[in-house]
């Protein structure tokens, strides 16, 4: 029998209309024997990539197309569907901007506002005519005429629409894709056109007997496709559909137009037809039993076999055969494309290459020149003059993009990212700079808002010249900079990272902290640009885990930014480049367990109850994993009969559901950049947050075409540091440069190998607690080591426990192989990182660095283990040439394919270690300032507010509760009793850069704290001399208080100052009823009324109903009882969440103590083996997926955390009590072992919560 080609065939990228993913569809293709496969998404490519790479190598030919919804010319009529096909790279690049202007118009029929195209200096607002191009052959029935293409016409106005109850309501040109029918006439180059399914305008005007407008449609759309178009006909056992499809069949033979049978496909197999019922009725939001005729009548739309499509056309055998002919006319596949990156504009007379490489060494200067790593010994910290001529207002850059910047940078040097080069941290004492030693993370100093002038700084060296101009640098250094140099320039990526370098360097002259990480940081040149912070000649870095000319391919450099600043950074490039030329990359969020049985439960009828419980059983899992519970025992466990054909078609669905995408969304930070217009290449479209624009690939998608991206990430600590910066320079007159931090100090790292650890950056978790008093830290690298060892994959290898003993002391450092000393000793023997894997390829078995880079990305590969199979035999090949013994060798590939599963970067987690310690040393040293900021910076890091300020009361800092007299919006920092506010308000800052005097909310007590100052002295000098400051909570923490009272309050404040009284309150602020109530109770009034929160409610509900003063003073009379200490503490979690002077189990202690229940502080000096039993509030349930189904617990009381095991078993047992309870009482036996002390649960007990012990947060995942 022969074969045939599926010409118009829908993936679940058709979203919640197709039922099957692109790669199924491909391989049940290949099963059938079909030739040619089209996939033809409504409205989307997005699944284009995954199937063209399914389909290579297979036989299977690839074809890319689109069903488009076109829109009505007529007003108030139906959209139709056309289906095109990309014949060539020009039909392609048509059909990407089709999508792409339909997508469009859906975002303005919705109110998406967006500003799309026209920026940027590259922006093109070109128009792109079809071109000529030959006709294709199939076979026809005889006609009058020829095929030669007619002369143009307009396409008239199509009758009345025919009703069509399975396509669903449809609100005439609003909220779907629409392409115009002048779009489809400017963009039809390259392309093959399909008249549609049984909704395309043709079999429209056919069904409605509207034969004029049939062929006049017909005659257009040849004229503008060349040609190129046939009548699409099918056969879905329908006796309607086959009446129309023989009289489309009567219209192309008289037109002299072939005719092609499809099948419309939505799903591979028959079996997928209830999946395909269930998304339909999802998509119109109904369950099964009301979906009625909005289901397809049948289970005809699958994948049909050969002999099946030719046995229905067997009176019309041309139509298939015609498949055959049109799949030829289609050569274009997706791996032939080849986009480019903007052209970076540089000085006249110099290539891209010439300029990169004149910023490299310039930037090689400052790194290991020596001039800027001698620093002089002295404090930590300097205090910065506080003199008028260092500060000024923050300015706008200009786009830093026209080639007189780029000269100026070179005739006047620019520092690496954009600022004077510094070291990071200096050796205590020896004046050593840490960039010396590890590098530096930001080779700026950090200059606070009034310090952002925005001049152009020098280089402190001169423009290198060829002969002299790398002197200083070692040998080392130049011929690796040579050598990284050379292969940029053979991969021709110049442009990319003059183009990061340019991101790097807006940022940093906005003064806005910025680090690059990831396998960037195995790069020199990136280290020299100053887009990375770690040394990778002093790591030891593999610059092939960045780049590589076997592997070819594009880099990929992550930078994370300040998160609160992060969308300047976007909207800068989206203005450099333009919009047609820069967009965000999506990120397909597939069906995984819990959704899978929420949606199909839903839609199948079940209860919300029976379906929570489900969900519950589903979750955690891949999708097709929570069927197979359900299976094993999870449907009976709720209650279910799995005889029930019900409950089977639930499993089945779930089942299906697995891997199928549900919804996009934006990608954490990748953006993509190309020098001709990015629609052209990807559709683009409008994203529901305000001028963002994503392409409509994943991060996976982007190799297989050649995009490449750039990852602009948010980076919560960042912005954490940046405040503390700020406001220790405000509270203290002291300046902070990061660069100048003593890399080894002592005090640091005892309190880091104490697990005082909260809020520091990546070593906070419970997991990270428990092992830091057993690894002790104690060097940087121990910090680097500290990252990466505690994470899913060494645990899961078993590789920490024998790293732990060998940190001891506990066990010898032993080598598999003297040759792999160099390579394991930093690790004590034990490989952690991928660069170690690679290096121990290279060394053992004689890999290139582009073989053991492919060793590499066979670990990270999803299938890693396969990937790995495929590679071993060239690795024992290689290491058997080296006479390495068998048994070494078992070893040796033992340990390689552990690493599949659990391999981190180095370079990665050399970037975050000096994150770790930068905000270590500041909660070390600056302890309000940094949990101010933290608390600012906030939703970040692993705890909830009332966990942070109970830490921070634990360093002794002074944390005043929510008071509208003093608080602002965020938290401040205040100096003495009188609340005298320094730090954390914006308005404060601007009023000091203006000249102005202060009007905060805290302006009535400045004044009452300000005292005639003595001559000449100045309110720096004063606040450097003062102690700490305490820290005030800020009016962000009032539960019910939203972005509306945010701007109510701070209109109040710049209009009318800060509030004297509750009157003023009710009066200026705006707030309602529910909002001041919540205010009262959370003790706000404090200062305007007094300590009693109810008379303070009593007040305002009496302002609020506007009685004159007499009745307001009558209606105080009644003696309100003051609150208790343990009602003042509930109502402070209930409110803000959180508790200045008080913790809920401190309430508790006296019934605890009775039952001879330990505080955390009293169970870290509990011996081994000794039964205790231990109380608090939950902050932590893991049960993480490496851990077999044991459960890791974190309790909080007022002295501490304590930390407790529940084993699978027990977690069972006690499952509701742990997931539901938030106040667990918990009996077992004490583990006090290498200064970490756990206990080991026998019994489980849920403790009626009090003080508001019942809202207060936990970090959950279970």
């Amino acid at each position: 029998m022969p074969s045939y080609a599926e010409l118009h065939c829908h993936s679940a990228f058709s979203l919640l209309d197709g039922a099957s993913t692109p790669e199924v569809l491909v391989r049940q293709a290949v099963e059938l024997g079909i030739r040619a496969l089209a996939l033809t998404d409504h409205d989307d490519l997005g699944g284009a990539v995954r199937f063209s790479r399914a389909a290579r190598g297979v036989g299977l030919e690839a074809i890319v197309g689109a069903e488009l919804t076109v829109r009505s010319a007529e007003p108030g009529g139906r959209p139709s569907h056309i289906t095109l096909l990309a014949r060539t790279a020009e039909g392609y690049a048509n059909l990407s901007e089709l999508v792409t202007r339909g997508r469009r118009r859906e975002a303005d029929s919705l109110g998406v506002r967006d500003r799309v195209g026209g920026e940027g200096p590259l922006a093109s607002g070109s128009r792109h005519r079809p071109a000529a191009t030959r006709r294709f052959r199939v076979r026809s029935r005889p006609t009058r005429g020829g095929l030669s293409p007619p002369p143009r016409v307009l396409i008239p106005p199509a009758g009345p629409p025919a009703s069509d109850p399975s396509d669903g309501a449809w609100a005439p040109n609003r909220g779907r894709p629409r392409v115009s029918w002048d779009d489809l006439a400017e963009l039809g180059g390259g392309l093959l056109a399909l008249s549609g399914c049984p909704q395309g305008e043709l079999a429209r005007r056919v069904r409605a007997g509207d034969e004029k407008g049939a062929r006049e449609l017909l005659e257009f759309l040849r004229s503008i496709y060349d040609g190129y178009v046939a009548v699409e006909v099918w056969d879905h056992a329908l006796p309607e559909e086959r009446e129309l499809a023989e009289r489309l069949l009567e219209l192309a033979d008289r037109r002299g137009v072939a005719a092609v049978a499809t099948n419309d496909v939505h799903y591979a197999t028959p079996a997928a037809r209830i999946v395909h019922d269930v998304l339909t009725c999802l998509r119109h939001q109904v369950t099964l039993d009301e979906a009625g005729t909005r289901l397809r009548p049948n289970g005809e739309w699958y994948l049909k076999p050969p002999s099946v499509v030719w046995r229905r056309w067997r009176h019309r055998r041309d139509v298939v055969e015609n498949t055959l002919a049109l799949a030829a006319e289609c050569p274009f596949r997706l791996a032939d494309l080849s986009p480019s990156m903007p052209g970076f504009q540089v000085p006249p007379g110099m290539t891209r290459q010439e300029f990169l490489e004149r910023l490299v060494w310039k930037g090689a200067l400052e790194r290991y020149g020596g001039a800027s790593g001698q620093r002089r010994n002295g404090d930590p910290i300097r205090v910065a003059d506080p003199s008028p001529a260092r500060t000024g207002r923050r300015q706008e850059v200009p786009t830093p993009d026209e080639p007189r910047r780029t000269e100026d940078v070179l005739r006047n040097g620019d520092a690496v990212g954009g600022l004077r080069a510094e070291p990071l941290l200096r050796e205590g004492g020896h004046g050593r700079g840490f960039e010396r030693t590890f590098g530096a993370p930001w080779p700026v100093r950090h200059r606070g808002p009034e310090q952002r002038d925005m001049k152009r700084e020098r280089l402190p060296c001169p423009t290198p010249s060829r002969s002299n101009g790398r002197r200083g640098l070692t040998q080392r250094v130049r011929r690796q900079i040579r050598h990284e140099l050379a292969v940029i320039a053979r991969l021709d990526l110049a442009g990319y990272f003059l183009t990061v370098w340019d991101i790097v360097r807006f940022a940093r002259r906005r003064g806005i902290l910025l680090q690059g990480r990831g396998s960037a940081a195995n790069s020199c040149v990136c280290y020299c640009l100053g887009i990375t912070a770690v040394d990778p000649i002093k790591f030891e870095l593999l610059f092939e885990r960045f780049l590589s000319e076997e592997r070819g391919g594009a880099p990929d450099i992550d930078l994370d930014i300040e998160h609160e600043q992060r969308e300047e950074v976007l909207q800068y490039v989206y203005r450099k480049y333009g919009r047609e030329h820069a967009a965000m990359v999506c990120e397909a969020i597939t069906y995984r367990g819990r959704s899978a049985v929420r949606d199909a439960a839903r839609v199948l009828g079940f209860s919300t109850d029976v379906a929570d419980r489900l969900a519950t059983e589903a979750e955690r899992r891949e999708a097709a994993e929570a069927a197979d519970a359900l299976e094993d025992g999870g449907l009976v466990a709720c209650g279910l009969d799995p005889a029930s054909s019900r409950v089977r078609a639930l499993v089945h669905v779930v089942r299906g559901l697995d891997q199928l995408p549900r919804h996009r969304s934006i990608h954490v930070g990748g953006f993509v950049l190309t020098e001709g217009p990015l629609s052209r290449v990807v559709p683009i479209e409008p994203a529901a947050m305000r001028d963002r624009t994503v392409i409509q690939w994943d991060k996976d998608d982007l190799e297989f075409t050649g995009l490449i991206k750039i990852d602009l990430l948010g980076l919560g600590m960042l912005t954490c540091l940046a405040k503390a910066i700020r406001y220790i320079r405000e509270t203290r007159g002291a300046t902070i440069d990061l660069a100048q931090l003593p890399a080894s100090d002592p005090q640091v790292y005892k309190m880091i190998q104490e697990a005082d650890t909260v809020g520091v950056f990546q070593i906070e978790s419970r997991a990270q607690m428990n092992s830091l008093p057993r690894l002790k830290p104690e060097r940087f690298y121990d910090l680097v080591v500290q990252v990466a060892l505690i994470r899913p994959g060494p645990i899961q290898g078993d590789m920490v426990h024998p790293y732990v003993r060998r940190r001891r002391g506990e066990e010898p450092v032993t080598y598999l192989h003297p040759d792999l000393e160099p390579i394991l000793h930093r690790t004590l023997g034990v490989p952690l990182f991928q660069e170690q894997g690679m290096k121990v390829a290279v060394a053992m078995a004689g890999f290139t660095p582009g073989q053991a880079d492919a060793l590499r990305r066979a670990m990270g590969f999803k299938r890693s283990k396969e990937a790995m199979a495929l590679i071993e035999p060239a690795l024992r090949q290689g290491m058997t040439k080296r006479g390495i013994s068998h048994d070494v060798q078992e070893q040796i590939v033992k340990q390689l394919t552990a690493f599949a599963n659990y391999g981190f970067p180095e370079s990665h987690s050399a970037s975050f270690a000096l994150l770790v310690y930068a905000s270590a040393y500041l909660k070390r040293y600056y302890a309000p300032e940094f949990f101010c900021a933290l608390l600012n910076s906030l939703p970040m890091g692993f705890y909830a507010p009332g966990t942070l300020v109970h830490d921070a009361r634990r360093h002794a800092v002074d944390v005043r509760p929510v008071d509208l007299a003093h608080s602002s919006w965020d938290c401040t920092l205040e100096l003495g009793d009188r609340a005298q506010s320094v730090a954390g308000r914006e308005e404060a800052r601007e009023a000091a850069r203006g000249g102005r005097e202060l009007t905060t909310a805290g302006e009535v007590a400045l004044r009452r704290w300000r005292e005639p100052e003595a001559s000449g002295s100045r309110a720096s000098d004063r606040l450097a001399a003062t102690s700490a400051p305490a820290l005030r909570i800020g009016l962000r923490f009032v539960r019910g208080l939203g972005s509306k009272a945010e701007e109510k309050l701070k209109a109040a404040w710049e209009a009318g100052g800060p509030f004297r009284s509750v009157e003023d309150v009710v009066r200026r602020s705006g707030l309602g009823l529910p909002a001041l109530k919540t205010l009262a109770e959370a003790g706000a009034f404090r200062t305007l009324w007094g300590p009693g929160r109810r008379s303070a409610l009593w007040e305002v509900l009496a302002r609020l109903a506007q009685k004159p003063l007499a009745q307001v003073e009558s209606a105080r009379e009644p003696k309100l009882r003051e609150m208790r200490k343990v009602e003042l503490v509930a109502a402070d979690y209930t409110t803000t969440g959180l508790c200045t002077h008080g913790h809920p189990m401190e309430h508790l202690r006296a019934a605890l103590r009775a039952r001879g229940v330990l505080s955390a502080e009293e169970l870290r000096s509990v011996r081994s083996g000794r039964r205790v039993q231990v109380a608090g509030v939950v902050i932590c349930r893991q049960r993480p997926g490496t851990a077999k189904g044991v459960c890791f617990i974190t309790l909080e009381d007022e002295t501490g955390f304590s930390n407790f095991v529940v084993y699978a078993d027990l977690f069972q047992r006690y499952r509701k009590t742990i997931v539901r309870s938030p106040v667990l009482l918990i009996g077992g036996i004490a583990q006090n072992e290498q200064d970490v002390v756990n206990v080991q649960a026998r019994r489980i007990e849920a403790i009626e919560p009090q003080a508001g012990a019942d809202v207060i947060e936990s970090h959950d995942f279970h």
